[in-house]
């Protein structure tokens, strides 16, 4: 059970950072991605100015990463990893049975 958990609390870290539609609240998500490099470009793509900016663009990049620290977290203190993955699997949860519910997966 604490895996899926994990999977699903990486899963929508991964939206929440490499998504441009995830603003979060305040925007703060939008401001983080400026500070750290993250642009619009010509297009209205997300690119990243420097090598950390471009991993956390690639949500691909960004999700082996996020688990790489997960794997690590876990390993180190089960307990924690899990009660801090937990908000972020109930969100994940949350938004795809809205998505079952809507007929968007």
């Amino acid at each position: 059970m604490n895996i899926v958990i994990i999977v699903l609390a990486i899963w929508r870290v991964t939206r929440l950072v490499g998504d441009p539609r995830e603003a979060g609240p305040y925007n703060l998500l939008d401001k983080m991605r400026t500070k750290v490099g993250i642009v619009y470009n010509e297009f209205s793509v997300l690119e990243g100015e420097n090598e950390f900016a471009r991993g956390l663009v690639c949500v691909y990049c960004l999700s082996v990463w996020l688990g790489i620290l997960a794997a690590i977290a876990y390993l180190a203190a089960p307990a924690i990893c899990v009660a801090i993955a937990m908000p972020f699997a109930l969100s994940a949860g949350a938004i795809i049975i809205e998505g079952a519910m809507n007929g968007r997966i």
